[in-house]
């Protein structure tokens, strides 16, 4: 694996004890582990897939209890082909989950969801947790990919800290693909809860609406579309006003005219002349032609910097400061 593919990827190995989902938001549109599964189905050695619809969401009983078996410590995204909280995955299944990710204690567990109004429900309500328990090792992520559903999901994310428990150690958002602008605040009101002044951040007793890490990326794949630089400068600029470590993850198919200048070295060898690749013309606020150059050649620097950070109470854990796969 290249250096670049390394800084691409936050996580180490992926777990999916759950495989499948269905769309409910437009980042769903072209989802890749949808495409991945219907690839995977067509290999006779791969017997999770079913055929007739590989996308079909499966619980996989035999794979839980593997983190149980891991002789290495690793950061792991759970589930990366489909979603721990959706409405077919029974509660006690997830408890299950759970209770292997607490076994393995020295690695660290990034669940990420585009349902988090079941989390509270399938651990507290469900009574697998009390009020003030929770996993030491264990983070939550929300994908929101606009405006729209940033204010719908992030509030409920974080009611896991304020129904559940404040100890939850990292809640964060990943904003991929991203396909708009969005703003936590706007003319002077809060549109989205998430924020709080960072002379707070660091008491744990006023961390219950404090958000801890943002991931960006572009779309990837055949029909992918674009993201303005625009959108990543913002949500750049808002997290670093409150102390919110960035992980910006890759362009995507798509890079930005204005962008091309940064490119790593020898990211454009082999096209002749970057004006005879496919483009496109936004025609926002601030107009811009956009080159599909595919996600390895575009990268993940913006204006020539590089934002690859982890939850600020991690920055310095053993699991972080390695290469991937070691």
């Amino acid at each position: 694996m290249s250096k670049r593919d390394k800084e691409s990827k936050w996580w180490e190995r992926s777990w999916n004890p759950v495989h499948g989902c269905t769309k409910i938001s437009p980042g769903c549109k072209h989802c890749y582990a949808e495409i991945r599964a219907f690839q995977l189905a067509q290999n006779e050695a791969v017997k999770d897939y079913e055929i007739e619809n590989p996308f079909a969401v499966k619980l996989c009983p035999l794979k839980v209890d593997e983190p149980r078996h891991w002789k290495k410590p690793r950061i792991v995204f759970v589930p990366s082909m489909g979603d721990l909280f959706h409405s077919d995955v029974p509660d006690t299944f997830i408890h299950q989950v759970y209770d292997a990710m607490k076994f393995a204690v020295n690695s660290i567990f990034i669940v990420v969801t585009k349902r988090p109004d079941r989390i509270v429900s399938a651990l507290y309500k469900s009574g697998y947790l009390q009020y003030g328990d929770a996993i030491e090792n264990v983070w939550h992520i929300t994908s929101c990919e606009n405006q729209e559903y940033a204010e719908k999901r992030i509030p409920e994310l974080l009611d896991l800290r304020i129904l559940g428990s404040p100890q939850w150690p990292v809640l964060g958002i990943s904003f991929e693909p991203l396909l708009g602008d969005i703003q936590f605040f706007r003319n002077g009101s809060q549109r989205i809860s998430g924020f709080k002044d960072t002379s707070e951040m660091s008491q744990a007793s006023d961390n219950l609406g404090c958000l801890d890490w943002f991931i960006i990326g572009g779309e990837s794949g055949e029909s992918a579309r674009i993201m303005d630089p625009h959108w990543v400068r913002s949500l750049i600029v808002q997290a670093n006003e409150f102390g919110i470590p960035v992980y910006f993850k890759q362009w995507g198919e798509w890079i930005a005219k204005s962008q091309i200048q940064f490119l790593e070295p020898h990211a454009l060898d082999g096209i002749v002349k970057i004006d005879n690749m496919p483009t496109f013309e936004a025609k926002g606020i601030m107009p811009e032609t956009f080159y599909r150059i595919t996600k390895s050649r575009a990268g993940h620097t913006i204006d020539g910097k590089k934002f690859l950070n982890y939850p600020i109470n991690f920055q310095n854990h053993p699991l972080f400061g390695r290469e991937n796969g070691s």
